[in-house]
């Protein structure tokens, strides 16, 4: 679809953010904070960019954590699964992954089921 439109997705890997005008005239860039370097390139090479993940000075968007895992979480019960993990790191823990555990948490005792939390 996009190659009709004339169009080229390029994926810019972060050690390669310097490069990024010698290959796209804009950028998406993933989880980034205000501190991040990746930023700071873009800008200095005048590259109009938005941030998914996090609130940023410019452009962002963010997911609703909470709302999407519950939505996620509720279609698999609605598939009837009963047993549904959460997954996550052991020594990882953001906002965003206590909404996304809230919103899963919240789909299973709506639905009556126990969590089953696996730290790995």
């Amino acid at each position: 679809m996009l190659q009709r439109k004339g169009l080229v997705a390029e994926i810019v890997y972060h050690e390669d953010v310097d490069s990024v005008k010698d290959k796209a005239s804009s950028c998406i860039v993933l989880a980034a904070n205000e501190n991040d370097h990746r930023l700071e390139s873009l800008r200095r090479q005048g590259i109009p960019f938005v941030n998914v993940g996090k609130k940023i000075n410019g452009w962002w968007v963010a997911p609703d954590e909470f709302m999407g895992i519950r939505q996620l979480t509720l279609d698999l019960i609605n598939r009837g699964k009963k047993r549904i993990a959460f997954v996550v790191a052991k020594d990882t823990e953001s906002a965003e992954q206590n909404s996304r555990h809230q919103g899963y948490t919240s789909a299973l005792e709506s639905a009556g089921l126990p969590p089953t939390p696996l730290n790995l």
